[in-house]
């Protein structure tokens, strides 16, 4: 008679439609696996914008059960070992609950709380209060050709760069100069083009050369920095320009929901924190802290 692993009976178990209350595996040490485990265990332990990956795989079934089957089991040996920390488990497994508990408690207030917020009423009026930080900065799209001045005297760098500058005012391909005398390590990926950029991204004269530029086009003179000398070439500018309300809407919502819902937790914590009437044996905790100070103290070196 063929023998059937213990998986192999697995895949006849979860291979049928089962209820709520089925039981998925049955071992011979007596765990059983339900459905409801199985859905207890994704609540737990599979992220919601995981799951579809996770079941997309024909093998997470097998290997989620086998996982609680494992947990339990060994779980069970571990109870008829006498030399385990027993209280101790209880002890956790009890406050894991409570922080649990405390945790979802807390969502439900926030939950709660972001309920009855009227969120196109309230966003319009954060956005009227702070237009002014709804704004897309001033920007520019330039390129540079950089003569560093590793191994070059400033005249030299100077020289180089200026000689870089006649040629592209000559009308030669701005790619191909770049390539030939830019010391900019990235030169080989973007033929010297920095792409957009706001103030603050670059160091401060490059950023004034830029940014004072009447219109695109080269600038007519190299510009020194801590990194040498750089030819620049304007590409393109924007201009600084205020976003809309339905631009802004879902983002000032967003913020809003994370704002409130923190608010709503920090509150309810710090109404327990200022519960009165809290009878403490202030005797009692000194004594214990005696003792733990007595039992962990450092001892002193050797």
């Amino acid at each position: 008679m063929k023998k059937t692993t213990l998986w192999g009976f697995l895949f006849v178990l979860i291979s049928h439609s089962v209820s709520a209350n089925d039981v998925v595996l049955t071992a011979p040490n007596g765990v059983t696996i339900t459905e409801k485990d199985i859905e207890n265990y994704v609540e737990d332990r599979v992220p919601l914008d995981k799951r579809a990956g996770y079941f997309a795989s024909p093998k997470s079934m097998k290997e989620l059960v086998e996982s609680l089957f494992v947990v339990r089991s060994a779980a069970l040996e571990g109870r008829k070992v006498a030399e385990l920390k027993h209280d101790l488990v209880e002890w956790q497994a009890a406050v894991h609950k409570d922080r649990l508990t405390m945790a979802y408690y807390l969502d439900y207030i926030a939950e709660q709380r972001l309920s009855k917020v009227n969120w196109d009423e309230t966003a319009r009026d954060v956005y009227r209060a702070e237009k002014s930080s709804f704004v897309v900065p001033e920007a520019v799209n330039a390129s540079h050709i950089l003569v560093s001045l590793d191994g070059r005297s400033e005249e030299q760098a100077l020289a180089r760069a200026e000689e870089a500058l006649n040629l592209l005012k000559e009308g030669k391909s701005f790619k191909a100069i770049a390539v030939d005398y830019s010391d900019d390590p990235s030169v080989a990926k973007n033929f010297g083009n920095l792409g957009w950029f706001s103030r603050g991204r670059m160091v401060k004269p490059f950023e004034d050369a830029v940014f004072s530029a009447a219109q695109p086009g080269l600038l007519s003179s190299p510009v020194k920095t801590d990194f040498g000398y750089h030819v620049i070439r304007v590409d393109d500018f924007q201009v600084a320009k205020e976003r809309s309300f339905e631009d802004v809407k879902d983002e000032i919502i967003d913020n809003l929901k994370t704002e409130i819902a923190k608010k709503a937790r920090e509150e309810k914590l710090i109404a327990i924190r200022s519960t009165s009437d809290l009878k403490l044996n202030t005797e009692l905790m000194e004594d214990i802290h005696q003792s733990l100070r007595e039992r962990y103290k450092l001892k002193p070196e050797e």
